[in-house]
């Protein structure tokens, strides 16, 4: 069997990177800058080789091909895995039901530069990438590496209404929790997150603010200035203690269900009753969420459906490449629990 052309046997004989070829045959634009010469003899070589990378789809849809990549930003620490583990288990079960292999690709984007692409990027091991929203400004340096490449790709949990997205509809997720609340007779609601880039907290944050305006009602946000959560340390659990002894809320709304299981480990074991006098709500109904004491009333943002939601906007993008496919996104709901409770005065009364 005659060996297939591949990039690198065209960076072989014009004595240059697999990266500089890439860059003087793409049509789209790249960061690699190739001098005039340099694309000629490229071009020149491919041509008698009778390569084209524009083709794309002759190696990257060949039928023997069934690899597609998970760029995830590393799955560390373990509340990162809790988050996502739902939508990569179902995404790879829908791809394993159709012949195709998940492979998860651990990653920090922001290491990459036009020197240093992962070896999965330049030698076409994979047929298509699955990206999983890190903040917007990581997930452009690696679509556009993608798209340089012209490599199809499709973004999970990213910005709502972008091509080629599946999207959490994060803001009436926390529209939902927050109302919930209202229903209950809360008034002093903080919203609780902890620092992050992601486009999702903006969008949670509005979410609250919204409910809150919607009915009359200031909105507080109290944000952690830590990046991580870090229940052991003293800092962590003294800075939201006098976040809730300053505010007074009668019910938070946490970021995150991972946030408010150690919300709620924090308020109890200061003595605050949860949720008797404060009620408790996380956003996105992950695993073991109801196992927790008490069960977390949260908003459910269907990570298992997410999946099964990409692989398909994958196989249809495999399929046709050059085509971009309109942004969707799966409806939360709420899942109501036993952490949240009327305000402690009108179970009173």
């Amino acid at each position: 069997m005659k060996k297939r052309l591949t990039i690198r046997d065209i960076a072989k004989a014009v004595g240059v990177s697999p990266m500089t070829v890439s860059a003087a045959l793409s049509k789209t634009q790249s960061t690699t800058r190739v001098s005039a010469d340099t694309a000629a003899r490229v071009r020149k070589v491919a041509e008698k080789m009778n390569f084209r990378l524009s083709l794309n789809g002759r190696q990257l849809r060949n039928s023997e091909n069934h690899n597609i990549g998970l760029i995830v930003e590393t799955l560390t620490p373990a509340h990162g895995m809790l988050v996502k583990m739902a939508s990569i288990v179902s995404l790879h079960t829908y791809l394993a039901d159709r012949g195709w292999h998940l492979q998860i690709l651990q990653e920090n984007s922001f290491d990459w530069n036009a020197h240093n692409y992962p070896e999965y990027i330049r030698t076409f091991n994979h047929a298509a990438f699955v990206l999983y929203s890190k903040s917007p400004e990581a997930d452009e340096r690696v679509i556009n590496r993608l798209n340089i490449f012209q490599i199809p790709w499709v973004l999970l949990d990213g910005p709502q209404g972008r091509p080629n997205t599946v999207a959490h509809d994060n803001h009436k997720a926390a529209q939902i929790v927050t109302e919930h609340l209202l229903e209950l007779g809360h008034r002093r609601i903080f919203y609780y997150a902890f620092t992050t880039d992601h486009h999702s907290n903006r969008e949670r944050q509005a979410g609250y603010e919204a409910a809150m305006r919607a009915k009359g009602y200031s909105s507080t946000i109290v944000t952690h200035p830590s990046v991580s959560l870090l229940l052991s340390q003293i800092e962590y659990r003294d800075f939201l203690l006098a976040a809730v002894r300053a505010h007074q809320p009668t019910a938070i709304v946490c970021y995150n269900d991972i946030l408010a299981w150690e919300v709620n480990q924090v308020l109890q074991e200061a003595g605050f009753r949860v949720p008797g006098e404060i009620s408790l709500v996380g956003i996105s109904d992950i695993h073991g969420t109801n196992h927790c004491a008490p069960a977390l009333t949260s908003a459910s943002l269907g990570y298992a459906k997410m999946g099964q939601m990409v692989g398909g906007m994958l196989l249809e993008r495999v399929a046709r490449p050059e085509r971009n496919v309109p942004g969707t996104g799966h409806e939360p709901t709420l899942a109501l629990r036993r952490s949240t409770a009327r305000p402690a005065a009108q179970s009173a009364s």
